[in-house]
């Protein structure tokens, strides 16, 4: 589903006071279609479309009339994409540190699922160390990037992996834009090839949603320079 539809949905719901299950129950639908709709896991149908822009007073593209891909998306094609992503995952789970729990459950309370790790590797899977101090990290738009996150569930139902970019310097929500979203059901990670912005610098926002509309956000400081 276009990530702009999913951010008018979600945008117009909260600006008109609705939780996701009083847009669900409006519909007849469940809260978890809604959930999935803004997450851009999933389409609604012909009719849904038409009931939320009456319910939102928005006006919502056909998945028909959407402008097609103006570039060829440079991690194609899939079979690469796959195999890449098994041998850094291969490679991290080897040698990675394992993730304690609570050291104490009473102390702590119920468990909720976070985020364990952020990693980068280059589209040969070796590891990049983009750290420049003051927590940002920089990156080049020339050389792909594949970033990998770990999450520890306990038990909380991580539903996806999503991905925002906003500029610095500004916390607007016209400015902030989703790169990507990831299903992420049944597992503890989430692999993405990065696109960023050239020549850019803002904040990276990783956000795993949740069951319960519980959402975890782990924030990075990036800049992304060309070569020179």
């Amino acid at each position: 589903m276009n990530a702009n539809i999913a951010e008018r949905i979600k945008t117009a719901r909260e600006e008109r006071g609705l939780t996701q299950e009083q847009l669900a129950e409006r519909l007849e639908v469940s809260r978890q279609a809604v959930s999935k709709w803004e997450m851009g896991l999933s389409v609604p149908s012909s009719e849904n479309l038409q009931l939320l822009e009456e319910i939102l007073g928005i006006s919502l593209p056909k998945e028909e009339e959407e402008p097609p891909e103006k570039k060829k998306n440079p991690w194609k094609p899939a079979a690469l994409i796959l195999s890449v992503l098994l041998a850094v995952l291969a490679a991290f789970v080897v040698h990675a540190s394992r993730v304690e729990a609570p050291a104490s459950a009473a102390d702590a309370g119920p468990p909720v699922p976070r985020i364990s790790g952020v990693y980068f590797f280059d589209q040969t899977g070796q590891p990049l160390t983009p750290d420049q101090g003051d927590g940002w990290k920089q990156l080049k738009p020339e050389e792909p990037t594949l970033l990998l996150i770990r999450f520890q569930d306990y038990g909380g139902g991580v539903n996806a992996a999503v991905l925002y970019f906003t500029p610095s310097g500004t916390e607007t929500l016209d400015q902030r834009r989703q790169l990507a979203v990831q299903a992420a059901e049944g597992r503890d990670f989430a692999l993405f090839p990065l696109e960023l912005p050239q020549d850019a610098m803002g904040h990276l926002d990783i956000v795993l949603e949740c069951g319960g509309g519980v959402s975890v956000t782990e924030t990075l400081n990036v800049l992304v320079v060309s070569q020179s």
